[in-house]
């Protein structure tokens, strides 16, 4: 068994994990995170390639023996946040922090790292471990029209390291600690922003007879499109739509030309997503021409859905059940956040998981991308068990 390895490494783990915390780095600029996984990776004994996609890493654990090629990606980037915790390893970094676990991330894949290196020779077959940036988007001044993923694929790590399956997790906190989610189909939403521009005739605010006024035309709009949940989605399919953003005018007395209205939209299925994309376009181009106006809407994909393979997730899910029988396993639980580890997900057969890490009970803990966000570090070793014993079933011979 593992769990020995895992609890005399924990402690190292924690530290780790504490030390990204204490310096976290926005997408695409992750060099001294890139700098510390590289090391280490070189440290165990794998072979490193660094600068993918300018601050990925991949490292790769060879048995020189025959066998399959097994990928476990972890991201590893922060979030623009100012951070509010009175935990002790606080960011020292002003307006940056690590508020989406993905300090843990990069401490289970190293801890991964080091328990399969010394399990080297009871494998077959190969083991990537690609540390990822810019999960949570492309980042400032980068250079880069991708996310992460899709920079990591057009870099061509799959062509070269060729994995036949791949693996993924997130802690989470609004599951409990001591809990997985492991099923095959759908466990995380694709993502969409939504950019309608309603275009009015400005004018005097004293006379807006003699104006069109796109404020007006934005407001019905976005009450209109309330009904496409409630009334256009089967009651069976779940999509979230949400306009976050609502830019008009710039003069208390001036009615705008232009009203902006931004936000999300979540769905599961590509059926599902090119209803409610037409639906929203409908909508806005006919509630803003009843009231004079001209709308022009776009949808541009952030990610697809996080679809699970259900050979390779059934695996990971006896695997799981043997290694780890203390752990609750939920095989139901979906979430309408999104991912961008879907992008490999479409090219190769994975399982993506989700890691209880909210404490005894979800909500314990302040939840992901908050001010104050932190988590169960108990979380971690339930995520490197599950991980590293896969590895072992899967590719030992």
């Amino acid at each position: 068994m593992i769990t020995g390895k895992i609890h005399s490494i924990f402690e190292a783990m924690v530290e780790t994990r504490r030390d990204l915390h204490q310096h976290p780095e926005l997408a695409f600029r992750e060099f001294r995170t890139a700098g510390i996984i590289a090391a280490e990776l070189n440290r165990l004994g794998y072979a490193v390639e660094e600068g993918i996609a300018r601050t990925g890493v991949v490292g790769v654990l060879d048995s020189g023996r025959p066998g399959k090629t097994l990928l476990m990606r972890f991201d590893m980037d922060a979030l623009p946040l100012t951070e509010a915790s009175p935990v002790d390893y606080v960011s020292l970094t002003p307006g940056v922090m690590h508020a989406c676990g993905h300090d843990g991330h990069v401490a289970v894949g190293l801890a991964v790292a080091s328990i399969l290196a010394g399990e080297k020779e009871k494998l077959q077959g190969r083991v990537v471990l690609l540390f990822q940036p810019a999960e949570e988007g492309r980042g400032v001044d980068s250079g880069s029209i991708t996310g992460g993923a899709e920079a990591m694929i057009l870099a061509g790590v799959l062509d070269k390291y060729a994995p036949d399956e791949a693996l993924a997790m997130h802690l989470w906190n609004g599951i409990a600690t001591g809990e997985v989610v492991i099923h095959s189909g759908p466990v995380m939403a694709g993502a969409d922003q939504i950019t309608i521009s309603i275009k009015g005739r400005g004018g005097h605010g004293a006379q807006p007879h003699l104006a069109i006024d796109p404020v007006i035309a934005g407001a019905q709009v976005l009450s209109a499109m309330q009904s496409i949940v409630s009334r256009n989605v089967s009651p069976q399919e779940t999509v979230v739509i949400s306009i976050t953003m609502f830019h008009a005018g710039e003069a208390v007395n001036v009615i705008p030309e232009l009203a902006v209205l931004q936000g999300t939209m979540r769905t599961f299925g590509q059926e599902s997503r090119e209803m409610t994309a037409r639906r929203i376009e409908e909508v806005a181009t006919q509630v803003a021409g009843a009231l004079g106006c001209t709308a022009e809407v776009m949808i541009s994909q952030i990610a697809p859905a996080v679809e699970n393979d259900a050979r390779v997730s059934e695996r990971v899910l006896a695997s799981a059940r043997r290694n780890a029988p203390h752990l609750k396993i939920d095989t139901e639980k979906k979430l309408m956040v999104s991912e961008d580890m879907a992008f490999f997900l479409q090219k190769v057969p994975g399982c993506y998981l989700l890691v209880g890490a909210g404490g005894e009970q979800p909500g314990q803990l302040p939840g992901h991308h908050h001010p104050c966000f932190t988590f169960d570090e108990d979380a971690m070793r339930h995520a490197v068990l599950v991980l590293a014993g896969y590895a072992l079933d899967h590719l030992s011979h």
